[in-house]
C-alpha cells in the first residue's frame, strides 16, 4: 500500500477485452446475507479516512476505464442518459454489450 492508501500494483482495467464471460447474466434468488459484499478479500487497514476515500476513487476509475471498452458498453440506443454529464459517455454508446436482459420487465 502506498503512503496515500492505494494498493500498489492494482490493475487500472479489469475483465477480458471481449466482454463479460459465462455464466453472466445470472439469475439469482434466495436469502441475502449481509456482510459478504467483498467476498473473500482481506480487510485493509487504512491509515486515514482520506486514504480510504482515495482507494474508493481508484476503484471507481478502474470501473470507468474498464467499461469504456466496446464489449463492455451497451449500444447507444440502450444507454440511458439522465443528467450524468460527460462522465456518462463511457464508451460513447458505440458498444456491443447486450443489456436487453437488464431492461426486461421482472417476471
Amino acid at each position: 500500500m502506498t503512503d496515500t492508501g492505494v494498493t500498489e500494483g492494482r490493475p487500472r482495467i479489469v475483465g477480458p477485452d471481449g466482454g463479460p464471460e459465462a455464466p453472466y447474466p445470472l439469475k439469482m434468488e434466495g436469502k441475502v446475507i449481509s456482510g459478504f459484499g467483498r467476498g473473500s478479500k482481506e480487510e485493509k487497514d487504512y491509515k486515514s479516512l482520506e486514504a480510504l476515500v482515495e482507494d474508493i476513487r481508484f476503484d471507481c476509475d478502474v470501473a470507468r476505464e474498464s467499461l469504456r471498452r466496446s464489449a463492455w458498453c451497451p449500444p447507444r440506443e440502450d444507454v440511458l442518459r439522465s443528467g450524468e454529464g460527460a462522465e456518462a459517455r463511457l464508451g460513447d454508446g458505440e458498444g456491443t454489450l447486450d443489456v436487453s436482459w437488464l431492461l426486461r420487465a421482472l417476471e
